[in-house]
């Protein structure tokens, strides 16, 4: 948990030494969303722990179905999975965090060679597919796909995501929650936001994080921790001259889950 007598170096060295040993290179730059996912994917087969370990893992998990459907015969396959942050497609203009969730859970039209084979056709066919929410974790974990590979070459995509201090999720269609989604109240804080500087090839990252009882941020630069407002997290939105946004991680409000126990600091 962050101290009320920030800034002060934050130890973090002996973390660091135990991803290298880990085969998470320091000298390497890496993707954050990719260490994130790697990070508990360590305590799921490290940890001793294992009920902790569990517990862990679950404060993350967004359980999803994908449905599959021949347009051929309307035959409809789904199957049911879990992710561990969201990752959403941005468009090269501006973007805001709710459409870019709209455009997640929208079905999308397979056709050519994305045809998926259909076993009642016995065949390859037309699809359409798309995801729906089964049930949303406690922390939410949202990627803004800011890479993309455009003939060959990695390009960073500084265009602007605007993002909320609050989201709710009951504001999304119907159609982006399966038959199974039971929860009423779906709100949600913003408290930490991963921020990188430079382009594609080589950069840096820094956070913003929100303390929790104090409602202040503070702004996490490697050791270097300093007092922060929501105001310079807005600037995060999208700028090829600062750092952007690049993950979001929002808290369920706590008197949804009061009965969870708290292990996100």
């Amino acid at each position: 948990m962050m101290q009320e007598d920030l800034p002060h170096p934050a130890p973090h060295q002996d973390f660091l030494h135990c991803l290298d040993r880990n085969r998470i290179r320091l000298s390497t730059q890496h993707d954050a969303d990719e260490v994130f996912l790697t990070i508990l994917d360590f305590i799921q087969r490290q940890m001793d722990d294992r009920t902790l370990a569990i517990e862990i893992q679950s404060l993350y998990k967004i359980s999803v179905e994908t449905q599959v459907q021949c347009l051929e015969c309307n035959n409809v396959q789904t199957r049911n999975s879990h992710l561990l942050s969201l990752p959403l497609h941005i468009k090269e203009d501006r973007n805001s965090l709710k459409d870019c969730m709209i455009s997640f859970f929208e079905q999308q039209e397979l056709r050519g060679i994305d045809c998926c084979f259909c076993a009642q056709c016995e065949a390859k066919t037309p699809t359409k597919q798309g995801v729906k929410l089964c049930s949303l974790p406690q922390i939410l974990c949202i990627q803004l796909k800011r890479f993309r590979n455009i003939r060959g070459f990695t390009r960073k995509l500084n265009c602007s995501v605007t993002f909320p201090e609050k989201f709710n999720f009951s504001e999304l269609r119907r159609e982006a929650f399966s038959s199974d989604f039971t929860q009423n109240d779906c709100r949600y804080t913003l408290y930490a936001v991963v921020v990188h500087y430079g382009d594609a090839m080589f950069g840096h990252y820094t956070a913003y994080v929100r303390q929790r009882l104090s409602n202040r941020w503070f702004y996490a630069d490697d050791s270097h921790v300093s007092q922060s407002s929501w105001e310079n997290v807005q600037k995060t939105e999208g700028s090829p001259y600062r750092g952007t946004a690049y993950m979001l991680m929002y808290r369920k409000d706590p008197k949804e889950d009061d009965q969870l126990p708290d292990l996100s600091g």
